[in-house]
């Protein structure tokens, strides 16, 4: 299966970010008590960004496979799968805007 070894090298780059991803959710269940809705935005946005980190690269890679095998044309797989790119960057410009909410969303004016 060369789906396998793709995905794995695919998800092993994408690590250092996941990290990252993953000490921000730490550090926002740590804050949870004195900011709640803060932790409560930043702890979303960061678990849809780790979820669709790791489902977008697994369709990227399995899903042109898949439909190839059925006998799709290979336009007929682009367009499929130019479609679902468009679905994910647009959740992910969502989590990213709710990062950006989370930073200024309830700053105190001086």
């Amino acid at each position: 299966m060369e789906l396998i070894p793709a995905m794995m090298t695919n998800y092993a780059l994408q690590f250092p970010v996941w990290l990252a991803w993953l000490a921000g959710l730490i550090v926002a269940v740590r804050f949870w008590r004195q900011h709640p809705r803060v932790s409560l935005v930043t702890v979303i946005a960061l678990v849809l960004l780790l979820v669709l980190s790791v489902i977008s690269t697994f369709v990227s890679l399995w899903l042109p496979l898949a439909l190839v095998k059925q006998g799709v044309a290979s336009t007929m797989v682009g367009t499929i799968l130019g479609s679902i790119n468009f679905v994910i960057r647009l959740l992910e410009g969502v989590a990213w805007g709710l990062i950006l909410i989370a930073i200024f969303g309830w700053r105190q004016q001086q």
